[in-house]
């Protein structure tokens, strides 16, 4: 047997680790994983040299004693700059084990209030030319807010809850239905759900009616309490009408 022997191991949580016997010539399998208080540092995985250069992993073999080198990873950051005001306005610092991936809203990265505004995402830029995409951060990164007056809104801007109705064969059938329109007329239609659509509610909305850019989504109309609008489907057979109150409604453009 061979004898692997455990370093770099000092500051964690958990004791050092008992020495393993290996087989000569056989895999290593699984080791064991370390934690530091508060996420000072991430476990990076076993090494076979101080330098840290050579991993170790569940098919590495060895034909003599060893000794495992700890690796620790230094936690990266996300900077929230709330870009307004005419200066570099922090919201909050997110920290993340290096090839994480970020979450954005509720348990992740917050959004934001200002009053008069409405938050309109996260931006890699302050210019915002480019939307914040999460993806896995290797480095301490900055995002920016960007934000729309609320005086600025789109006409139809909030989410309305209502039903579709569905005329297949001449058989009339209903089911719930959500429309999101935000600040910029970008919708999407039954969010989160199967048939979910999402496209641009086009200018003309303002006159009373409008079409979705997105094909076969056509004919809003504004009819005070309720929209109303029609999708029409590549099977003959198959006409939907949608009707979507606006009580309740979020949007601050929506009496």
């Amino acid at each position: 047997y061979n004898v692997m022997s455990f370093q770099n191991v000092s500051g964690t949580v958990e004791e050092t680790p008992t020495p393993m016997f290996i087989e000569n010539g056989s895999l290593v399998g699984e080791l064991p994983t370390l934690t530091k208080p508060n996420d000072k540092e991430y476990f990076g995985g076993w090494y076979v040299d101080p330098t840290l250069t050579t991993p170790i992993t569940t098919t590495t073999n060895f034909t003599g004693d060893v000794v495992a080198y700890a690796k620790w990873l230094e936690p990266v950051y996300i900077t929230c700059d709330l870009n307004y005001g005419g200066q570099s306005a922090t919201k909050a610092m997110y920290k993340y084990r290096p090839g994480e991936t970020p979450v954005v809203g509720e348990t992740g990265i917050q959004s934001p209030t200002r009053e008069g505004y409405i938050f309109y995402g996260w931006y890699t830029d302050r210019a915002l030319t480019t939307p914040y995409e999460p993806g896995a951060i290797e480095e301490d990164t900055t995002i920016y807010a960007r934000w729309i007056k609320e005086e600025d809104a789109h006409t139809l801007y909030g989410t309305y809850t209502g039903v579709r109705f569905s005329n297949t064969y001449e058989t009339l059938y209903t089911s719930d239905t959500t429309l999101k329109v935000d600040a910029l007329g970008k919708y999407i239609l039954n969010p989160g759900r199967n048939g979910e659509k999402s496209g641009q509610v086009s200018e003309n909305v303002i006159e009373g009616t409008a079409e979705f850019t997105a094909e076969g989504m056509s004919n809003i109309v504004d009819c005070g309490d309720y929209l109303i609008f029609h999708e029409a489907s590549t099977y003959t057979a198959y006409k939907y009408t949608y009707i979507v109150a606006k009580t309740g409604v979020t949007g601050n453009k929506i009496a």
